[in-house]
């Protein structure tokens, strides 16, 4: 019995650091999963901080649409998934902590002839964007279904149509104008 009781010996001392580790920041991964305007607008300064500060802990990130996000977090694939709360509640019920508020803004090319009844240049269907352009602009044709927020402001900034967009996502087009905000009564 005594080899098999040295093993586990050593495996509980082996957890035991490796939860030191965790707890300490100083080695691991964490497995985190976002939507394209996190992704692509909040995350990267932060996560280059974080990496910096704490070089032995890894970060893997992915970037999927809310319901594989949510998946993904169920199957324990991922560890932890920001999400976007649309009218009140979440696909499904998760420990959750708010982290910051966005604003939508419905935005165009500066000078875009009747941007009320442009069609929309939005992204593909399953994201958050994409729902909330259907369900709130249902009348609206399509101009162009994109894989990218860069993609959809590079089309709008051309003057193809209008984006229902992260406020975040579209400041510094706004601030040079290269994009402005149409209002809109429907804009959530």
């Amino acid at each position: 019995l005594l080899p098999r009781a040295r093993a586990a010996l050593a495996a509980v001392e082996e957890g035991k650091r490796a939860v030191a580790e965790v707890m300490g920041l100083t080695a691991g991964i964490v497995r985190l999963g976002a939507g394209a305007t996190v992704c692509t607008y909040y995350l990267p300064r932060i996560l280059a901080r974080y990496r910096a500060k704490h070089t032995g802990v890894r970060i893997h990130l992915r970037e999927a649409n809310q319901d594989e996000l949510v998946d993904a977090v169920e199957a324990g694939d991922l560890d932890l998934t920001i999400l976007a709360r649309v009218a009140g509640e979440l696909p499904r019920k998760l420990a959750r902590e708010k982290w910051i508020a966005d604003e939508l803004v419905l935005v165009a090319a500066p000078g875009l002839a009747e941007p009320e009844a442009a069609p929309i240049v939005t992204l593909a269907r399953g994201t958050t964007t994409r729902m909330l352009t259907d369900r709130y602009f249902p009348e609206r044709a399509i101009a162009m279904e994109l894989g990218s927020i860069a993609a959809v402001k590079a089309n709008t900034r051309a003057g193809v149509g209008v984006a229902l967009l992260s406020r975040h996502a579209v400041e510094r087009d706004i601030a040079t104008n290269h994009l402005e905000v149409v209002p809109s009564p429907p804009t959530p």
